[in-house]
């Protein structure tokens, strides 16, 4: 079973987020909850183990910042796989 890090967000950082994040795929908090149950959902299906990693704001806007990623839904996706996994973090 392989490990699949995935953006775990709190509610306080949404509003943030959705000013940060180009083309957010969210327009509320409960949408992005939605999403993120349904990403769960395709990750248990395959056999895989869906691990959820808090990002905050700070980190994101850090993380562009030092990589020259743009402000986007991969980069933080990314971000989150980073941190997950340990690779080149702390940032």
């Amino acid at each position: 079973m392989a490990k699949r890090y995935i953006l775990l967000m709190s509610p306080e950082n949404d509003e943030a987020f959705r000013n940060l994040v180009k083309f957010y795929p969210a327009g509320s908090y409960d949408k992005w909850l939605y999403l993120q149950a349904k990403e769960i959902e395709r990750i248990k299906a395959v056999g895989d183990e869906p691990v959820e990693v808090e990002v905050t704001p700070d980190e994101f806007i850090r993380y562009c910042d030092r990589t020259g990623a743009q402000r986007n839904i991969n980069t933080l996706r990314a971000l989150a796989f980073a941190k997950g996994s340990g690779k080149a973090y702390p940032f």
